[in-house]
């Protein structure tokens, strides 16, 4: 880890996952910040809810504190944040394998061994990345099955950067949902 601190400003992305729950929560979404020196990074041991509840509380606001540990990958490291709010695990959907720590790479590892979790390597742009799939059955206790079904508003034009992975995002995906909920026995 760079024990070298910069400032994040501002958020930059934000996953869009629905998390409910006490605070401070054991999941939620994950986000990128902009820091001072002008760059976005994914944070690996926050989560967004958490840390918007905190700047609501007022217990911390723009500038934090984090250390980068790899190109565009950070961690928060701010001593104004208590340490039950820090998340104990990096979130294993965005953190690249060299990032996790090895407890987690080992649950991953038993996971594909027992038929749970699937990896296949993918290159793009000469970055490798996982695209990761998981055997779940419905009824599998920890999983929690929400009853809404999310549908695309008509007349939605979507444009897409096909070099997701440039610097410069010139496109934007424009979109609308609508939420209603399941009727009983629907799936």
């Amino acid at each position: 880890m760079n024990e070298e601190l910069i400032e994040a400003i501002a958020f930059g992305s934000v996953t869009l996952v629905g998390y409910f729950g006490n605070f401070p929560r054991k999941h939620g979404n994950c986000f990128s910040v902009k820091a001072n020196d002008e760059k976005y990074y994914r944070i690996l041991n926050f989560n967004h809810e958490n840390l918007t509840e905190l700047i609501k509380r007022e217990t911390v606001s723009f500038p934090i504190k984090i250390s980068v540990l790899k190109e565009r990958f950070a961690v928060i490291v701010d001593g104004r944040i208590p340490n039950e709010w820090y998340s104990r695990t990096f979130c294993e959907n965005c953190c690249p394998r060299d990032l996790l720590p090895a407890p987690q790479r080992i649950n991953q590892i038993l996971d594909i061994q027992r038929g749970i979790r699937t990896e296949t390597k993918m290159e793009m742009n000469g970055e490798v990345f996982y695209s990761i799939g998981y055997n779940i059955k419905s009824n599998q206790p920890g999983y929690i099955y929400t009853p809404y079904i999310v549908e695309q508003a008509q007349n939605i034009e979507i444009l897409c950067d096909q070099n997701f992975n440039s610097k410069e995002i010139n496109k934007v995906l424009l979109t609308e949902i609508t939420i209603t909920k399941k009727d009983e026995g629907e799936d």
